[in-house]
């Protein structure tokens, strides 16, 4: 079962992918030639969030992060207290990622991930080729969301690209270094 998505931004902005772009995976080969409508969903446009992120949330471990064509969420330990988490944004064009808050408690068994460590050059073509196989034909929203290793349940770190539209979603698993290990299509998609 994926992991919940985190939830959207209060209110879009306006130019942003609500006022017309639909977010389509077509827009994917568009990202390998720099196009803005990609938003932050460029190899380029993560890098500048996880720099961003990495600013003002105490170093490079993170226990998520969620990005969108528009913007990235973070959860990254507390200093001090590695069993707490706070929250963090980054909007694609903005100066600087804001402390948005305190998160909450670690789950047991996680295992914070860095994100300088994942090869986003492979984001564009993870896009590109998540569209037919998940049964998502004309996503509405499309992210990746990086997942940490657990101790418990024996697994390690995930990169998973995740396309929805009005009727639900589906999403890619790979590894940090964008090979996919597992296909979750939309249920009767």
């Amino acid at each position: 079962m994926p992991p919940p998505p985190p939830p959207p931004p209060a209110a879009p902005r306006p130019g942003t992918a609500s006022d017309g772009d639909n977010g389509n995976a077509d827009d994917a080969d568009d990202a390998d030639d720099g196009d803005e409508a990609a938003g932050l969903l460029t190899p380029e446009g993560i890098r500048t969030a996880v720099t961003e992120l990495e600013k003002v949330t105490s170093g490079t471990a993170v226990t998520q992060l969620a990005i969108y064509e528009e913007y990235a969420i973070a959860q990254a330990p507390v200093k001090g207290d590695k069993k707490l988490y706070d929250r963090f944004t980054y909007r694609a064009g903005s100066d600087a990622a804001v402390r948005d808050g305190a998160g909450g408690a670690i789950t047991d068994g996680t295992v914070p991930v860095d994100p300088g460590e994942y090869d986003w050059d492979t984001v564009p073509g993870l896009l590109g080729r998540a569209e037919r196989p998940l049964g998502v034909e004309k996503p509405t929203m499309r992210y990746v969301l990086v997942s940490p290793g657990s101790t418990v349940f024996d697994s390690g770190p995930s990169m998973n690209v995740h396309l929805t539209d009005d009727y639900g979603g589906a999403y890619l698993k790979a590894t940090p270094e964008g090979e996919v290990v597992a296909t979750c299509p939309r249920e009767n998609g």
